[in-house]
């Protein structure tokens, strides 16, 4: 399907030289859609100057470039000398459109090294899919769909200068401040109001329930605020990860942000009370988030509620207006007496500013205070009021009216026919969003939507789904087509741009929107997609098992790769509980049906993108980067391969070269799998080296918030400490990663640090904790981890001087290591039962033991056991020989 800007893309190509033209296109040429890049050239910035901001942006999509930012320095001539040395693609876009020159076919064709019916065939059939995927570029660049709030200031507030003084002066000296009041009582327009006086940078979130009340939608808002203001430690963060970051890794980044704005920012955030009435675990975390926030230094924050935020917070009551507050605004408002007992008509709207707003529209029209209040009186709240303000419209704003009461977000006010959007705002209907836009005052949104019939909504949602599209806010084009009806076409703009609306701020939306989505209602291939878009969000928050039950509800049909990647997408699932075995089975269906193994099919995806940058595009360099991920993944096979065989050399030359591809790539993430497969190895040969290539593959995983694969490292490193008799280090990290693992409930890995516990404090001859910890080993029945228990059980009977108990224990491990074909633990086993037999004086069994330890560490290559045991064999007054 053709990507919806597609046409206006062509229209941006079909006039790219003259830039006062393209600053006239609608909406690409709004500050809604052009976002940050709107003030390139100054706040104001005139027709020719929007053209020449489109002119770069659109470059740069077709460069394929998505991470430039407005502030950097931009070249369009060089832009458009690297579109002519491109691939054929770019060449093809510069030579038919972008070039100085309007040149004819046959020149292009010349240019082009085509064949007359290879050019009209590209015209025809890749100009619209480079257009298609210059559309994703662009709004990559642009984030229109990253909207940060403007809370709306009244003109005037009456009544409330003192209030509003003290509050200042709270928020100023306290840092921090929670204003609490009824429903009604004007909260949100003074919090509004002493925003709108902060002498810095303005952060505001309204709260919406199952919208964006978790702490995986602040951050995103938080970060492009924060990046706006020239600090970029979250935002990038943010972007790198997928959006996906650790709450307290988040915090850090944040602090380290707001410590370089040069005024404190002001975090405001209303509606807090979404979190407080029945607070769900996303909501107690999104509490500890903002109770958080406010302990960073160069940062207020303001808390707007109708209940107590945190008993650790100042707080200010905001009480209803009095009476001459009230009549101070209706005098301001017209010039007629009231004709209605004032008293009474206050008892009437009960101190509620939002109806003594829609009475003071009410007011031009009426002139009549007693004829409001009769209706008042005959039908109690706002609804009646507001079919009345609505009959005052002409036909034309009447209709406006309708269309805009589908929208939920602020839309650009050009889309718009500026008449009618002048009469609604001279009855104060509408109010300013961000950059340019406005929506309808929410209370009357709220109150006309709710009169509409289903089948009046259905077209409604319709346009405003197009409308988003066209935004590129496809997760509210999404909602909109759901509600609609149309859940194919939902899935087909959503499910595409998901990454992107994550990082986006549209976390809570997305989870909300998938499920009013009915599986059995749509085709078997977008319930598959939808699916997999559910797996995906469940596994972002945790929800592994509601994860794997979407993807079992549907069938695993169609092509090898969605296939593949479903059983793939299920192994994740069970990796990230530290299910190892029940992933492994999901990795091998996936291979089985890719028809290799989990390294070969990275290294074949590398290959198929080198090969498809290559031959397709003549992308060199895109190519060279497949090619060198192709290597890393190949060397570290290779690593892999040699490590299970135990020539630890050849394995640490197979990870030292992964490690230098990782590193000439510039990719953190790889270069971190290489530090942990280095470290095991140097491990193994007891070299101190292993420590600090543990800790650069935790310092990384740690950075970027996954918690999994930074306590995995934390567990191999605490297993080496422990083998390097440093038992008091080896139980402080052990005892962190075996909590960490028992709260997401990883057999395997609580398994394994419960083994490293068991064996420090057989180090420390503590017998009663390390037999605990040896029969925990043994509850969880990891194949590779049973002989160990054992063999600590062993340990333990042999400290005791229970040699009878002891023998039959290490015999027992050293068959279930055999079992396995681990040789490492059987060497180690039997070097315990040299000194078994030793102790009790049966030299010949001694000697045999000693021998099988000493050819497994030969065989292993692991000479510093060797030494330690022609040491120990020295000192046995000649009853022992090593060969």
């Amino acid at each position: 399907m053709t990507h919806i800007l597609n046409p206006i893309l062509r229209t941006v190509l079909n006039q790219f030289d003259q830039p006062a033209e393209l600053g006239t296109i609608q909406p690409l040429a709004t500050p809604a859609l052009l976002g940050h890049w709107y003030d390139l050239y100054g706040a104001y910035p005139s027709e020719r100057q929007r053209g020449h901001i489109i002119q770069l942006v659109v470059a740069y999509a077709l460069l394929g470039e998505t991470q430039v930012r407005p502030e950097q320095t931009h070249d369009l001539a060089e832009i458009l000398q690297q579109l002519r040395a491109g691939n054929r693609d770019q060449r093809l876009v510069y030579w038919r459109f972008l070039h100085e020159h309007k040149l004819p076919v046959h020149v292009l064709i010349d240019e082009l090294g085509l064949a007359k019916a290879t050019f009209h065939r590209d015209m025809k059939d890749r100009l619209p899919l480079i257009l298609d995927q210059a559309a994703d570029c662009l709004l990559s660049i642009l984030q229109p769909a990253l909207q940060l709030e403007r809370p709306p200031v009244p003109a005037q507030l009456y009544g409330r200068a003192e209030w509003l003084a003290e509050a200042y002066a709270m928020l100023k000296h306290e840092q921090h401040l929670c204003i609490i009041g009824s429903t009604g009582v004007g909260k949100s327009a003074c919090a509004a109001t002493l925003a709108n006086t902060w002498q810095g940078p303005v952060f505001w979130l309204t709260l919406l329930p199952d919208l964006n009340d978790q702490v995986e939608s602040c951050l995103p808002l938080i970060g492009a605020f924060l990046q706006h203001h020239g600090a970029y430690n979250l935002a990038q963060h943010l972007a790198i990860e997928g959006g996906k970051l650790n709450s307290n890794v988040a915090l850090g980044l944040i602090r380290r942000d707001c410590a370089s704005l040069t005024n404190p920012a002001l975090f405001c955030l209303d509606q807090s009370e979404v979190m407080l009435k029945q607070p769900q675990p996303h909501h107690r975390a999104l509490h500890s988030f903002w109770r958080a926030l406010a302990a960073i230094s160069n940062m207020h924050v303001l808390i707007i509620g109708n209940r107590v935020f945190s008993d650790d917070l100042p707080v200010l009551s905001l009480e209803p207006l009095e009476s001459s507050a009230f009549r101070a605004w209706f005098d301001a408002t017209t010039t007629m007496q009231p004709d209605y007992p004032w008293e009474q008509f206050l008892a009437l709207i009960a101190g509620n500013t939002h109806l003594m707003r829609i009475v003071m529209v009410l007011i031009q029209q009426e002139r009549s205070l007693a004829a409001i209040c009769a209706m008042l009186e005959a039908h109690p709240g706002v609804s009646s009021l507001i079919e009345r303000i609505i009959t005052m419209l002409g036909p034309s704003a009447q209709q406006l009216l309708t269309i805009l009461a589908s929208f939920q977000q602020p839309i650009p006010r050009s889309l718009w026919p500026s008449n009618d959007l002048q009469q609604l705002e001279q009855y104060q209907l509408l109010q300013a969003g961000y950059r340019d836009t406005l929506e309808l005052w929410p209370l009357l949104r709220k109150h006309y939507w709710q009169q509409l019939s289903t089948e009046q909504r259905q077209p409604l949602h319709e346009h405003a789904a197009q409308v988003h599209a066209l935004l590129g806010q496809w997760t509210l084009a999404a909602e909109h087509a759901i509600a609609a009806g149309d859940y194919a076409q939902a899935i087909v703009w959503w499910f595409p741009q998901r990454h992107s609306e994550i990082r986006a701020g549209y976390f809570g939306r997305m989870l909300r929107m998938l499920q009013l989505i009915p599986l059995d209602q749509l085709p078997a291939r977008e319930a598959q997609t939808l699916a997999i878009g559910q797996a995906e969000l469940a596994r972002f928050i945790g929800s592994y098992d509601q994860a794997r039950a979407g993807l079992a509800a549907v069938s695993h049909t169609g092509s090898d790769s969605l296939r593949a990647y479903i059983h793939q997408l299920e192994g994740d699932l069970w990796e990230a509980q530290g299910q190892i075995e029940q992933a492994m089975q999901s990795y091998e269906r996936a291979i089985t049906i890719l028809d290799t193994n989990h390294y070969h099919q990275e290294a074949i995806l590398y290959v198929k993108r080198g090969l498809m940058h290559l031959n397709h595009e003549r992308d060199f360099e895109a190519a060279h980067q497949a090619a060198a991920k192709t290597h890393f993944i190949a060397a570290l096979l290779s690593g892999e391969i040699a490590d299970e065989e135990g020539n630890y050399d050849l394995a640490l030359q197979g990870y030292q070269t992964a490690l230098d591809h990782a590193c000439a790539l510039n990719d953190q993430a790889l270069q971190a799998r290489a530090h942990a497969s280095l470290a095991i190895v140097h491990a193994r040969n007891e070299r101190t080296e292993a420590i600090e290539h543990f800790n650069v593959a935790i310092r990384y995983y740690q950075s970027i918030g996954n918690n999994v694969r930074a306590a995995r490292n934390q567990s191999n490193l605490a297993y080496f400490l422990g083998e390097i008799n440093q038992p008091h280090e080896a139980i402080t990290i052990a005892k962190e990663a075996y909590s960490f693992f028992k709260q997401i409930n990883s057999r395997f890995w609580i398994s394994l640090n419960t083994m490293t516990l068991a064996n420090a404090h057989v180090e420390l001859n503590q017998c009663d904790d390390a037999e605990r910890y040896a029969h925990e080993v043994l509850h969880y029945e990891e194949t590779a981890h049973v002989p160990f228990g054992v063999y600590i059980l062993g340990r333990v009977a042999n400290l005791k001087q229970e040699f009878t108990i002891a023998e039959r224990y290490l015999h027992q491990s050293v068959q279930l290591s055999q079992a396995i074909q681990d040789r490492f633990m059987q060497a180690k086993v039997w070097r315990e039962l040299t000194k078994l037999f030793y102790a009790t004086q049966r030299y010949p069994d001694a000697q045999h033991a000693l021998s099988q330890a000493s050819d497994l560490y030969q065989q292993l290559g692991l000479n510093k056991e060797l030494e330690r045991i022609q040491h120990w064999a020295h000192h046995s007054n000649g009853q022992l020989v090593v060969n």
